[in-house]
């Protein structure tokens, strides 16, 4: 269980976040969505250390700000919006997965190994493991960065609008893997996303920030049974049911 109790984020005069209080279940995949502004990464960015905040945020009981950021980083990874530039290849990517785990000039173990292999597979990139990130295109770079993550197997995994610049086809594809986190990896995972359609229709819970605020947390049942969409964001909720049947919730 993530908790967050009473968190606020100040930067210079501006209030950031106030008073977040959440919780955001475990071995779930949440989704946080938010007007423009209205503090969604910041909430990401307080639980990788990135951010001081007043309040307190606990992991399965843990306060994270007593962390070490070796302990942290064990505890938690973050996938962010802005990927940095790399001629590491894919492989040596996901092998700085396992860098909170090494002691200073340590070398990778047996199982070490097996982890950044089982990484690259689950993000499906073993045909280009070897590939320069910096030549692969957008929807494969976002993969190379997920097998990183996968590699230091974290029980909570952040990502920051990570299909932010992606087309449709790799939008889709990127957050089926994401979702697998969740269902076959039983991490918690928690993603800001921009898009409310592929929020609701990938999430198991969704936390809505308004004014700097979290103004709901909870199931996408609840959400749309709450009619937050309108409340929030001024939108329309629609069913339809995609042609394999299954039902899908639209926004306009």
């Amino acid at each position: 269980m993530l908790c967050f109790e009473n968190v606020s984020v100040l930067r210079g005069r501006k209030t950031v976040l106030h008073n977040v209080n959440a919780r955001i279940p475990k071995e779930k995949l949440t989704v946080i969505v938010g007007k423009n502004g209205s503090g969604k990464s910041s909430l990401l960015s307080c639980l990788t250390g990135l951010v001081r905040y007043t309040g307190k945020i606990l992991l399965d009981g843990e306060d994270l700000s007593a962390l070490s950021p070796r302990t942290r980083a064990q505890k938690c990874s973050l996938m962010p919006q802005l990927l940095p530039d790399t001629a590491l290849t894919t492989r040596q990517l996901a092998t700085l997965g396992r860098e909170p785990y090494l002691a200073p000039g340590g070398k990778l173990s047996q199982s070490d190994r097996e982890t950044v292999e089982n990484a690259i597979r689950f993000a499906r990139m073993e045909d280009l493991q070897d590939t320069p990130v910096n030549r692969l295109s957008g929807g494969e770079r976002q993969r190379a960065f997920l097998a990183m993550a996968a590699a230091q197997n974290t029980p909570l995994v952040l990502f920051d609008e990570p299909t932010a610049h992606l087309d449709a086809d790799h939008v889709g594809c990127f957050l089926q893997r994401v979702r697998a986190l969740a269902d076959e990896q039983q991490k918690t995972a928690v993603l800001v996303l921009h898009d409310l359609t592929a929020a609701v229709n990938t999430a198991d819970y969704l936390l809505v920030t308004d004014q700097n605020t979290c103004v709901f947390c909870g199931t996408k049942e609840e959400f749309l049974q709450q009619n937050m969409a309108q409340s929030v964001f001024n939108l329309h909720q629609t069913a339809v049911c995609d042609p394999d049947g299954k039902e899908r919730i639209l926004f306009y």
